[in-house]
């Protein structure tokens, strides 16, 4: 299944110092992990690329020649359930051989989707602490449509997006991000991007209450 949605940099054979005041690449990469692996991350051996511009000589079922496409991977063994909802096989997605975002879909079986998507939020509320965040560009808020985006108390981004059409089948998507890898990868495809503004919000967010019958 398809959720959503690399490029090679010279290493540098003795790092820059960090003199005081400045922070150092990796302090910009927030400590999340999911199945063992951390944002930041190279891609573990027990990983098989499915999409993207896979690694020339990589463990892969699938090559994509765009570059604009970042390598996706899914794990050899899988888990089947987070926070007691059932899962797809997630996907992790690598930019300069660093993992940036995971995400998949919520299956929703024996419980609704809004059963399934209550827990996997209230599951990572307890784990990792959410506040919710609102996106603004030019001083007008930006239109979140279906999605619930979320911060962690480690700085990595949530996203719970909930679709109602047939091509998604439905289903709620989950995708977790780290903020400053994410930048840096949209960066890469568009120079001029510029990230909006982040606003964290105080307040309770709703219910998604879009509920349809099957």
């Amino acid at each position: 299944m398809k959720i959503l949605f690399s490029l090679t940099v010279l290493l540098l054979m003795f790092s820059c110092p960090t003199f005081a005041g400045e922070t150092s690449e990796e302090d910009k990469i927030s400590r999340f992990q999911f199945q063992g692996v951390f944002f930041g991350d190279f891609p573990a051996v027990d990983m098989i690329c499915v999409r993207g511009l896979c690694p020339v000589g990589s463990n892969a079922i699938g090559v994509n020649t765009n570059p604009l496409l970042f390598p996706t991977y899914n794990q050899q063994t899988s888990i089947t359930h987070y926070h007691g909802a059932k899962i797809s096989s997630p996907e992790f997605t690598f930019y300069d051989d660093k993992m940036f975002m995971v995400s998949f879909y919520l299956l929703c079986s024996p419980q609704s989707r809004q059963e399934c998507f209550d827990a996997v939020k209230n599951g990572m509320e307890a784990q990792y602490g959410l506040t919710p965040y609102n996106l603004y560009r030019d001083g007008k808020q930006l239109d979140s449509g279906s999605t619930q985006g979320f911060l962690t108390e480690s700085g990595s981004l949530v996203e719970l997006i909930w679709r109602n059409n047939s091509r998604q089948e439905n289903k709620p998507v989950v995708r977790i991000s780290d903020k400053h890898l994410l930048e840096l990868s949209r960066k890469s495809v568009n120079p001029q991007y510029i990230p909006p503004e982040m606003i964290l919000q105080q307040e309770e967010v709703p219910a998604i209450t879009n509920e349809v019958s099957m």
